[in-house]
């Protein structure tokens, strides 16, 4: 069962965004810091306050959750108006993973998304996550940009690339 999350499920909410926090800080150390402050565990809270944090729910018991957000953009000179939603965090307990907890979720919002009249939903998976990858793909996801990034090395000339 999918719904909107209760504040009363805050706490289990944050819960699973620590594990998904710490899959990033173990793949991505030099990005992702590691704990989980009270900043990072109040967003939460914020979602739920603008009704954009749904909750997936076996036995009645949080096993998963998604934190979405209303995006609209104006018409501007180089682009048309747009209106989506963005997916900005999932997770999924360890113990129910791979039992279709998450393609229940995405489905769930993609549901959603279609009968409020949102017509699309972005999102953005991390590089080093190739499974995520694979799974928003089954989904129906496409690949609509690509965010490259270079770094100088320590010691290194900016000038010789």
């Amino acid at each position: 069962m999918i719904r909107l999350a209760r504040a009363e499920e805050l706490d289990r909410v944050n819960e699973l965004r620590r594990e998904v926090n710490l899959l990033h800080v173990q793949a991505r150390p030099d990005t992702f810091k590691p704990g989980f402050s009270a900043e990072v565990q109040h967003l939460a809270e914020e979602f739920l306050d603008r009704g954009g944090l749904w909750v997936a729910l076996r036995r009645e018991r949080v096993v998963g959750y998604a934190m979405v957000e209303e995006i609209r953009r104006p018409e501007t000179p180089y682009r048309y108006a747009d209106n989506f939603w963005s997916i900005d965090e999932i997770g999924v307990e360890q113990a129910s993973r791979r039992q279709g907890v998450a393609t229940e979720l995405v489905r769930f919002l993609q549901g959603e998304a279609r009968r409020r009249g949102v017509g699309k939903i972005e999102l953005s998976v991390w590089d080093f996550n190739a499974g995520a990858q694979r799974f928003y793909q089954a989904m129906g996801f496409a690949p609509s940009r690509h965010f490259l990034q270079w770094e100088l090395s320590p010691g290194s000339d900016p000038g010789r690339g």
